[in-house]
Formats: C-alpha cells, structure tokens, sequence
C-alpha cells in the first residue's frame, strides 16, 4: 500500500518538528522518518499501546502492587471500603483473565486505575509505571499514519 502522499508531502515541506528536512537529501529524510530516535535531537515519538495480559502481570507484581489490589478486593465486608474493594474486584478479574489486558487509552480502563489512584489502593507511581509500560517508542512513519511504508521513491515525488 503507498504511503498518503499529501500527508508525506506536508511533512517534508512543512517540517513541523524541525528535523531539518531541507537540508537534508532524500535517503536522510527517508531514514529520519524511520529512525525510532533521530540523532538530530535525540527526541523521542511515542504512544500509548495497549498492556497486554503477561505484561500486565509483570508490572503489577513490582513493587507490591498486585498484593495491595489482592487485599483491597478482600476487603469487601467494610462499607466504607465499597469503591476500593470494587475497583479491586475488578482489577482482580483483569488479572484472572488470560485474555485481557489494559489499554491506558480506554476511558474505563482509566476510570479504573484511577479508581485505584484516589482510593489509596495505588499510588501514583504505580499509575504511571503502568501508563509507562504501555508507551510504545515508534518513528514519525508511524505517528504520521501515512497508510502506508515510506520508500524512497515516495520521498522523491513528496519533494517539491
């Protein structure tokens, strides 16, 4: 599938981040689009992705967090404790499932871990160690969505 030309196009002439593409000949451009860290500036592109069912496990194990979830769900029997124990509940059948994961992009995965945050179940730490594990490093091909692999042909019809 080729690439959207006219977002390729944009990108190159436009330079919204500064990466200096004029300047540069086409087999730089092609591999400053592609790189996941440009040297120009060591700047990062990243995204949320969604925390698969073992990573998931894995992250919640470190530093105590599945147990501090484990007992808040056990502590169901106080009323005062309902949203914390529920929250637990829930993050609990998360866990319990092969299939699930955690999608930090999902409001009601959000409101849940959130949940956990403002009921004293989790820290904030905790909260971005998972918003943490779920941030991907990707290229600016990527970020852009072009629709398709850049090549370098593309970069020489982008170019004006």
């Amino acid at each position: 599938m080729a690439p959207d030309m006219k977002k390729l196009r944009a990108e190159i002439i436009g330079d919204p981040l500064g990466r200096g593409y004029s300047g540069m000949d086409d087999v730089a451009v092609l591999t400053s689009l592609k790189a996941v860290l440009t040297s120009l500036k060591a700047e990062y592109r990243s995204r949320l992705g969604v925390l698969p069912h073992g990573r998931l496990i894995r992250v919640l194990a470190q530093e105590g967090r599945l147990a501090k979830i484990q007992r808040a769900a056990e502590e169901w029997s106080d009323p005062a404790k309902d949203v914390a124990s529920s929250a637990a509940m829930a993050a609990m059948g998360l866990v319990g499932r092969d299939s699930s994961s955690l999608d930090p992009s999902d409001q009601e995965d959000v409101d849940l871990i959130n949940t956990l945050v403002s009921t004293g179940v989790l820290t904030t730490d905790d909260r971005q160690a998972l918003i943490d594990a779920a941030t991907q490093t990707i290229s600016r091909e990527t970020e852009l969505s072009l629709g398709g692999r850049v090549r370098l042909g593309d970069i020489q019809r982008a170019r004006p």
